[in-house]
């Protein structure tokens, strides 16, 4: 990417935050302890990361939105506001390799360890790549949604209801009014419920949160 040549080292430093918040996001989703010692690198506060960011120089908060879209592969804002379907988004693998249903009720493990062990990831990998893949589904969805002036539908997995989206307010000026940012999900069937929340995505999102607001 020639940009990148353009940035200052403030750019570079913050390129490095964001890997790292990229990091314990994947983390997070597989249940596993981040890389230790990352967290070292730079002392980055969890709250208020766009006064942190302050001090570093000229930054102005909506760039994160910019790593964070170069970073994750969505678009920060819909190419095509007339198109439908459903923009980006794949549908998830319903059976796991071994040919169980997907996803699983997931083992109890609080109080959460500091890493989980090869056997339960082995057991439960394949329900942490399906609720990955729905996550990435709701992030990609609330670009071109209608609350953001588009009119793609989110995806929904076979078998499963989609009974409420919540929609989470923006206040940059200029920003769409809000963004779909939870979803509920029904499989009567199985008799599960899923509540989705996706992770920090734009520049106005940012400046209320960091690392500690991701959610995929």
């Amino acid at each position: 990417m020639p940009r990148l040549r353009a940035w200052n080292a403030s750019g570079a430093l913050l390129a490095v935050f964001l890997l790292a918040c990229s990091q314990f996001e994947h983390a997070v989703a597989r249940r596993v302890a981040p890389a230790a010692g990352f967290e070292s690198l730079l002392p980055i506060p969890s709250a208020n990361m766009c006064g942190w960011l302050d001090g570093l120089g000229t930054f102005k908060c909506g760039i994160v939105g910019v790593f964070e879209s170069t970073l994750s592969g969505i678009p920060l804002t819909c190419k095509n506001t007339s198109a439908t379907g459903f923009y980006l988004q794949q549908e998830p693998l319903s059976v796991s390799l071994t040919g169980k249903p997907i996803p699983e009720p997931l083992t109890d493990l609080m109080p959460l360890p500091s890493s989980i062990d090869a056997a339960t990831v082995n057991k439960e990998g394949a329900t942490y790549y399906w609720y990955y893949r729905v996550l990435r589904n709701l992030e990609a969805y609330s670009i071109c949604s209608p609350p953001n002036g588009g009119n793609a539908s989110m995806l929904i997995p076979n078998g499963w209801k989609l009974p409420k989206v919540a929609n989470l307010a923006q206040g940059f000026t200029g920003a769409p009014k809000s963004l779909p940012f939870a979803a509920v999900m029904l499989n009567k069937r199985t008799k599960q419920l899923v509540v989705l929340f996706r992770g920090t995505q734009t520049g106005f999102e940012w400046s209320v949160g960091g690392c500690g607001f991701y959610n995929d």
